[in-house]
């Protein structure tokens, strides 16, 4: 795991997320990356500034990039998930993971809320041991969504954050997520 604080440096690009009511439509997206074409919307911009941009990151050795947008609402946890995809495993009940994971919480509100900790578990059991992330603004976690994670309840307040999978193979019916 990886954890890098005031990972946006471009106070423009913060401003621009902040301010863009579309940014935090809870959609999930396919994008091929930034080697194949420019991108077209701000998630995408986004996504090219955190792992482009920053070579520490940057890899073309991924086909993509399934990326959402989701409010951790105050009382309200998530259940332990892994990210898989869905499709591959449904049709041939194989699993196939992303390369790499990451939360990025872009929220003001991150600051002020109590609570609503990202879990990270050790593996794919709610038994194993755990970490859990404090969420801050402008915070990029990086960690193996092959293991379970979950977001636990605020107790006060409540914020959105991005999450984006690194995908080495294309996720299969990828093109239900172009949007």
């Amino acid at each position: 795991m990886i954890i890098v604080d005031n990972y946006i440096e471009e106070e423009r690009l913060l401003s621009k997320v902040n301010q863009d009511p579309f940014f935090n439509r809870e959609e999930i997206h396919w994008w091929g990356s930034w080697w194949e074409r420019e991108f077209i919307n701000l998630r995408q911009e986004v996504i090219t500034h955190l792992f482009a941009k920053h070579k520490r990151f940057a890899s073309t050795d991924v086909s993509g990039f399934k990326h959402w947008v989701k409010e951790c609402k105050e009382g309200v946890a998530t259940a332990p998930v892994f990210e898989k995809d869905e499709e591959c495993f449904k049709e041939t009940g194989n699993l196939s993971y992303p390369t790499i994971g990451s939360i990025y919480f872009h929220d003001p509100k991150a600051d002020e809320v109590e609570g609503g900790y990202l879990q990270l578990f050790d593996d794919q059991t709610t038994t194993s041991g755990y970490e859990l992330i404090k969420p801050k603004y402008n915070r990029l976690v990086i960690f193996d969504m092959s293991n379970l994670y979950a977001f636990q309840a605020p107790t006060k307040g409540s914020y959105n954050y991005m999450n984006i999978s690194f995908w080495k193979n294309p996720i299969w019916r990828f093109e239900t997520f172009l949007k």
